[in-house]
């Protein structure tokens, strides 16, 4: 019995469901780590209102403008965002402008393609996604990309102030932080060497308002949900061999909290580490990636 390994094989079999069809490709640990790259780059599907700068939008298609009334809509409705993604979401390839700044992009397209993702636009909507609020920063070419440009920052920070002010950082700044941040070349280049550097905006300085990246272009807050998870998991195999000794147990993904399950169907989760298992009540069980575990119980 493993917990780890399990977790890292229910990851393989959870890529399908974000669209990922190579995961018998992957190594486990490798599965694992991309299953949570992915889904930390898909907004999760719920009702947020949708906000629009004070700067006017640029001229757009008639498609395009469609596009982008359709997304409010989506939006609005809590629907699903992953249509409208970089198609290099299911690719190793990393979002830096999203790792580093926390602002996506989506396309315009109102015609879904085989692949999953609509069609492709000229013109992209960039945007802070938070748990209740769709930000629209702007909508700009997707090319050439403006990945590096704090003019999405600035925006950010004249709409809405109460929202970037959560990674304001009141430390002096040396001149070479404030010589990156008006370099779009520089910003690129240390994003590509993994380096995380604070970002000088309007005479403010903000750490990496997506949570930064790794040395391999990873995101640092899916390195994180990894790490947090396989300890988790650790010391959940832990109390369980500590209060049912012999018992044999699968750990299962699925739930968003730690969940048990016998033979019977009941379900057992652990309020805190340490503490004894107790059955579950209504209303524990929502549906977004997390772990639970399917016992053998004799």
């Amino acid at each position: 019995m493993d917990f780890v390994t399990d977790l890292r094989g229910e990851a393989r079999q959870w890529l399908p469901t974000l669209g990922y069809q190579d995961a018998d490709q992957l190594s486990d640990a490798e599965a694992l780590t991309l299953y949570l790259r992915i889904h930390h780059r898909i907004p999760q599907p719920r009702p947020r209102s949708f906000h629009r700068p004070a700067e006017s939008l640029p001229t757009l298609s008639r498609k395009e403008k469609a596009g982008l009334a359709q997304l409010q809509r989506e939006v609005e409705q809590g629907k699903p965002l992953r249509p409208r993604l970089s198609t290099t979401l299911l690719s190793r390839s990393a979002d830096p402008l999203f790792n580093d700044w926390g602002v996506m992009h989506f396309h315009l397209g109102n015609r879904l393609q085989p692949d999953g993702f609509v069609k492709r636009t000229k013109h992209t909507a960039y945007a802070v996604v938070e748990r209740d609020r769709f930000l629209l920063l702007a909508v700009l070419p997707h090319q050439p990309r403006p990945y590096e440009d704090t003019e999405l920052l600035r925006r950010w920070q004249a709409n809405w102030p109460d929202s970037i002010a959560r990674f304001q950082v009141d430390a002096k700044v040396d001149d070479g932080t404030r010589e990156i941040s008006k370099d779009p070349a520089l910003i690129l280049a240390y994003r590509d060497k993994g380096y995380n550097v604070s970002t000088v905006v309007g005479g403010r300085t903000y750490l990496p308002m997506g949570g930064g990246v790794t040395v391999d272009g990873g995101a640092v807050d899916a390195l994180m949900e990894e790490n947090r998870l396989t300890y988790e998991a650790r010391w959940l195999q832990r109390d369980w061999q500590a209060q049912f000794p012999g018992q044999s147990g699968r750990l299962r993904f699925g739930y968003q909290e730690f969940v048990v399950q016998d033979s019977a169907g009941n379900l057992w989760h652990q309020q805190a580490a340490g503490q004894a298992f107790s059955p579950v009540t209504g209303g524990l069980l929502r549906a977004t990636h997390a772990i639970w575990i399917e016992l053998g119980l004799s």
